[in-house]
Formats: structure tokens, sequence, C-alpha cells
């Protein structure tokens, strides 16, 4: 489903607002074993951030076997070892 939001509210007033619930929502309180109040997406956004960054981790066994399944496909692959 898609909403057009300025058919209900001028979009800055919108974001205003939501951003203010999410502020809020960021600073309320927390269990003591809780580091701190995550909304929807944000761990997949720093993941996102991160591995832009950092690469996609691997195990060493997954690339040994991808390394192995492209050189028996023909496929150049740099070396790792």
């Amino acid at each position: 489903m898609a909403i057009d939001i300025a058919a209900f509210t001028p979009r800055p007033e919108f974001t205003g607002k939501g951003g203010r619930i999410l502020d809020y929502t960021k600073s309320s309180r927390r269990r003591p074993s809780t580091p701190e109040v995550l909304y929807p997406g944000e761990p997949e956004h720093r993941s996102r951030v991160r591995r832009l960054a950092e690469g996609i981790p691997i195990d060493p066994m997954t690339l040994k076997e991808i390394v192995r399944l492209g050189r028996t496909n023909g496929v150049r692959v740099p070396a790792f070892d």
C-alpha cells in the first residue's frame, strides 16, 4: 500500500512529528539489560553501513568452497591464501 502523506498533512509537519516520536522512543527508560532502544530497520541499516565499509563477513570454509567452485567453473578468482 502506498499513502500520499501530503494528502493528509504537510510533509514537514509529518516528518517533524515522526522525528519527535522517534526521539521520545529512543530516550525512553529501558531495562538494565537493554543497552539501547532500536526502531524497526535500525539494526539492518547499521549492518548495511558496516558491511559497505568493511565488507561482508564470510567464514573460511565457505570462502574456500566458493573459491573452489569458481576455479572449477573457469572463474578467475583472486588469491585469498
